[in-house]
């Protein structure tokens, strides 16, 4: 059974990795408004950096050997 914290961060990815799958339809969607398209835009690119992080972390910690 994997730690909670190991838990967490690899529920939190697949969150944010369905949320990035619609971003690029929530954009297109806000075609005509473009105040939209850029929140849309800020969010997706806020959530891809999260992602990385995230990934970041589950590496530093098989790394480590702290991922249990």
């Amino acid at each position: 059974m994997l730690k909670n914290l190991n838990y967490n961060l690899i529920a939190a990815i697949a969150i944010k990795s369905r949320g990035l799958v619609r971003y690029d339809r929530c954009i297109e969607d806000a075609s005509d408004c473009p105040s939209c398209q850029k929140i849309w835009k800020k969010i997706k690119e806020t959530d891809e950096e999260l992602v990385s992080l995230m990934r970041d972390e589950i590496e530093k910690h098989l790394k480590e050997k702290r991922f249990d």
